[in-house]
C-alpha cells in the first residue's frame, strides 16, 4: 500500500491488475479509529481520489493488536512523523504557489489550504 512502512491491504482473492477504484463501495477494516493504521489508509485513498466514509467505508471497530507499552510509543511516533510530513508538504505547498503569484498584484495572499 505504502511500499515502506508495513501497512498493506489484503483482499479474498489474488488481484494482480489491482486498482484502488476497485475499493469503491466496499468496507475496509482500518483498525483503531485515529489509529496509524488508519490513518495511513485513509491518506493513501485520498491520494487515489477515493473519499473514505463516502467512496468507502471504513470499519473501526477491530484493533489490530491490544495497546501495549510499545504500541502507545509507535503510535506516538508515527503521529509526530505523519505531523512533521504535513508541515513539510504544506511548506513546499506554500512555495509552489509563491513561485507560481511572483510579480503578480494580488489583492490576498494565496495559501494552501490545510481543510481538505
Amino acid at each position: 500500500m505504502t511500499k515502506r512502512d508495513g501497512s498493506f491491504l489484503l483482499a479474498r482473492e489474488e488481484n494482480p491488475d489491482f486498482t484502488f477504484d476497485e475499493v469503491i463501495g466496499k468496507t475496509i477494516i482500518g483498525g483503531r479509529k485515529g489509529g496509524m493504521p488508519e490513518m495511513t489508509l485513509e491518506w493513501v485513498l485520498k491520494q487515489n481520489g477515493i473519499v473514505p466514509d463516502e467512496d468507502v467505508a471504513i470499519d473501526t471497530s477491530i484493533q489490530f493488536a491490544a495497546m501495549t507499552k510499545i504500541a502507545i510509543e509507535q503510535d506516538f511516533y508515527a503521529s509526530i512523523y505523519l505531523s512533521n510530513m504535513a508541515e513539510l508538504a504544506r511548506q513546499h505547498s506554500d512555495n509552489v504557489i509563491k513561485a507560481k503569484n511572483k510579480g503578480k498584484e494580488l489583492k490576498h495572499e494565496y495559501k494552501t489550504n490545510l481543510n481538505v
